[in-house]
Order: structure tokens, then C-alpha cells, then sequence
């Protein structure tokens, strides 16, 4: 009797709109769905491919959320063994894991003890988690003769001499150790990277003290300052699109949609300057907290609804939301309303800008998106320089 084939399935990073053609393909066709289970409320490879196994058996295998290789490989064994008796079966098996298969992937340990065990085995390629962090972030991943560097986390400073670009996958606990290592670099992070409620940090000083399983972390040089004395007489720089435009906010009403961190810097920021701040969030921040109890700002405890941008002037959206954040933009650019995404760009209609002010001179900068660390490093400076 003819065994089956056992496929190792990558079905992309959670928008399952990203599965491959070829992996909806091997889906369809298999007898068996498998996929690895940590004891979560959800399956998100089966919810990924959910439009593609109905009417299928589906068997989940147990793999524990732990550190202990000989738990693990246990683990490992005894899904492979259950494998065994389905392909002897003449049933073919696609076992899906989230991302790509050869990519630190659950699926590759029982795949390799198949393969070692004589039975087909198949590798269907997905797109990894850190190329939809990088297409959301809008940026190259890398470029020119860059180095990049895959890593599972970062542990003390092993990593620490690695040049070129590092993507850290699910850093977890280990994402102040990294930040510490990689000082100086520009950092951002991504959560539930395509997923709806995806979340995007551009800079070290916006990451959270605490961010979730599924998150990634990319590390990038800092990109070297260049001066009018290194650069040729001749050369022009090109026509930027942003043109910086200074408005009076005196009396203007401000909305900032949102209670944490990120909705806090911004919140900061707005208060240099004379707008009437309003916060709506079901939770803030003790800081937030505080400048309310001071009559620093409004603060309205609840879910955002269309009626805050009534007579708004400039709305934030900086939420950890991204459906919310969304929603926002386009409802505020509908009533002609400024309005600043913090986790989207382009469905910003103007760029919340780094700020530098005295008695005398108020300074703004922006990169136009592309470095927020160079944009902190020049706003410091110019401080010290006003101060």
C-alpha cells in the first residue's frame, strides 16, 4: 500500500489573504490537517487557513510552551508517531505552522523524524513574520551589502558584535537585554505583524515595557549623519513632500484617542504648546492620570466614538488598535480634521513632528518616516543648543 506524503505547510504571518497559492493548494488536497497546539485560546494556523479545511479531520499535537529539549523532543516524538500511523494509512498529512517551515518552526522536528523514518516529506514555503513586520513598517529589510541576521532572541551579549541588521524573533523577556546591547541603534517593533489588531512601535522610546507573544523586533544600524561639508557642491537635495507649516493652536481642541505610552509622549508634546487636550481611553497611564487630576487636560474614560471630533482641530490615533487607529483617520480626514496615525503613516494628513522649543524659538523635525532615530538625535541636539 502506497504511503502518504507528509507536508510542512507555511501559511504566512496571520492575514490569511497571504497564504500562498501553492499552500491553499496542498491544503485542499491533503486528507489530514494538522497543526501544532501550545495550549492557547486559539489555533492561529487553523484560523489562518480556516476558508480551506472545512470538512476535513483536523488533529492538533500538543507542544508545550517550554525550554526543556527533553520535554520537547517527547513531544516531538509522539506527534511523528502519530504521523506514522495516518501516512501508513496511504493519508497525506499538511502539518501548517505559522510563518515559514524552515524558519524556527515546530513543524520542522517531526518533519525531520519522519524524513529520517523513510517517509516523504514536502516543504511549502510561506512568507515570514519579519517580511510583513518590514512591509508594514513600510522599509526596506535590508540593503545594498548589508548583513542580516535571523535570531531567536537575544541572549546577554552574544549577539552584540553582529553588523548589519538583526531581526529578533519573539524577544519576549528578552527585549530590554536587547535594547541594552543594541543601544544607539534604531529598534522598532512589531506585534501580530498583518493581523487587524497589529501594533507598531518606530522607536525604542515608543516600544512598551511589555509586549506579546507574538511580536518582532528589528534592529537596524543608525544611519550615519551627513553634512553640507561632505557632500559635493553640485549635489541637490531632492524636493521633500512635507512642507513645514507652523499654525496657532491657541484655544484648538486636540483629541488623543488612547491611554498608553505612545498616546503619553504625544500628549507631552501638545502640552509645550496652547491646545485644549482632550484624552478619551477606557484605561491611562498614572502619568496621564495625573495631568488630568491637575486640570492639565480632559479626560474622558471610554471607547472612542465619532461625536470626540466634534470641533477637534488635530486628532491622535494611539491606540493599540489598529482597526481603531483606522477608523479614526478616516473618519477625522472625512470631517476636514488633522489627524495624526501613530501606527500608520500613510493615513496620516500630517506628520506628528519631534519638537524642540525655548522662550524664543520653536523647532520641528521630521524624517519624512524614514529614520525616527535620526529624528530624536537631531531634536536633542537642537535643545542643548537652546537651552
Amino acid at each position: 500500500m502506497r504511503k502518504g506524503i507528509f507536508y510542512s505547510v507555511g501559511v504566512g504571518p496571520g492575514d490569511p489573504s497571504l497564504l500562498t497559492f501553492k499552500a491553499v493548494r496542498i491544503i485542499e488536497l491533503c486528507d489530514i490537517i494538522a497543526a501544532p497546539e501550545s495550549g492557547g485560546s486559539e489555533n492561529m494556523a487553523l484560523k489562518i487557513a480556516a476558508a480551506h479545511i472545512q470538512g476535513k479531520q483536523i488533529i492538533t499535537c500538543p507542544m508545550p510552551m517550554t525550554r526543556d529539549t527533553e520535554i520537547l523532543r517527547e513531544y516531538h516524538r509522539q506527534a511523528a508517531a502519530r504521523m506514522r500511523g495516518l501516512l501508513d494509512e496511504g493519508l497525506n498529512i499538511a502539518f501548517l505552522t505559522l510563518g515559514d517551515p524552515s524558519i524556527y518552526s515546530t513543524a520542522m522536528y517531526v518533519h525531520n523524524l519522519l524524513k529520517a523514518a523513510g517517509y516523504e516529506t514536502l516543504i511549502i514555503p510561506g512568507i515570514p513574520s519579519f517580511c510583513a513586520a518590514a512591509a508594514s513598517l513600510n522599509m526596506a529589510l535590508c540593503e545594498g551589502g548589508q548583513a542580516l541576521h535571523i535570531l531567536p532572541s537575544c541572549h546577554g551579549g552574544e549577539h552584540s558584535g553582529l553588523a548589519g541588521v538583526k531581526v529578533l524573533m519573539k524577544p519576549g523577556q528578552t527585549l530590554n537585554e536587547a535594547l541594552s546591547v543594541w543601544r544607539g541603534s534604531e529598534i522598532m517593533l512589531v506585534e501580530r505583524a498583518s493581523l487587524p489588531n497589529e501594533r507598531i512601535y518606530h522607536s525604542v522610546e515608543e516600544i512598551p515595557e511589555q509586549t506579546g507573544y507574538f511580536s518582532l523586533a528589528i534592529v537596524k544600524p543608525a544611519q550615519r549623519e551627513s553634512t553640507a561639508d561632505h557632500r559635493p557642491e553640485t549635489t541637490a537635495l531632492p524636493a521633500k513632500e512635507y512642507f513645514p507649516l507652523f499654525i496657532s493652536s491657541k484655544g484648538k481642541k486636540a483629541l488623543v484617542v488612547g491611554g498608553g505610552h505612545v498616546a503619553a509622549r504625544r500628549i507631552n508634546t501638545l502640552m509645550q504648546f496652547s491646545f485644549q487636550i482632550t484624552v478619551v481611553a477606557p484605561r491611562v497611564t498614572e502619568e496621564i492620570a495625573a495631568l488630568h487630576e491637575k486640570c492639565k487636560l480632559a479626560l474622558i474614560r471610554r471607547e472612542f466614538q465619532e461625536d470626540d471630533l466634534q470641533e477637534c482641530f488635530l486628532a491622535i490615533a494611539a491606540t493599540d488598535n489598529r482597526d481603531v487607529n483606522r477608523r479614526i483617520g478616516e473618519m477625522a480626514a472625512q470631517h476636514g480634521i488633522w489627524v495624526s496615525v501613530a501606527d500608520r503613516q500613510g493615513e496620516c494628513n500630517f506628520l506628528f513632528p519631534a519638537v524642540a522649543v525655548n522662550e524664543m524659538i520653536t523647532a520641528g523635525l521630521t524624517s519624512e518616516g524614514q529614520s525616527h532615530q535620526a529624528v530624536r538625535q537631531a531634536a536633542q541636539r537642537i535643545r542643548e543648543t537652546l537651552k
